[in-house]
């Protein structure tokens, strides 16, 4: 019974020693798990920064573009605007060009009658 007791002992010994070497290598691999883990957090914190001046930099180019869109527009009326008023101005040109043919025409009318008068 002695011996069968000193082998319960020595097993009881060896099983607490094999769970003491596998406590020591679980916490060993619990402290690389918990520097991964604060590896991995670390990198989630650097990429919700990157993602917030990605999205800053979306709404400033948001901007941009409506502030492009609008100035283009702008100019697309400026330009119309000026189209009219080339129009416009060509028609008075024109209209003036009319009032200058038919002034000269006068003019010489005029002038023939003149001639005639003091000849």
């Amino acid at each position: 019974m002695e011996e069968r007791c000193t082998r319960e002992v020595l097993d009881r010994d060896a099983a607490i020693e094999a769970l003491k070497a596998e406590n020591e290598r679980l916490e060993g691999e619990k402290g690389g798990l918990a520097n991964s883990l604060a590896a991995l957090r670390l990198s989630l914190a650097e990429k919700e920064q990157e993602k917030e001046a990605l999205r800053a930099d979306l709404v400033k180019a948001w901007d941009v573009g409506t502030l492009s869109a609008e100035q283009a527009r702008k100019a697309n009326d400026l330009a119309e605007g000026l189209r009219r008023e080339l129009t416009s101005e060509k028609e008075s040109a024109s209209a003036v060009e009319q009032q200058l043919s038919l002034a000269t025409r006068r003019l010489d009318s005029v002038k023939g009658v003149l001639a005639a008068t003091i000849a």
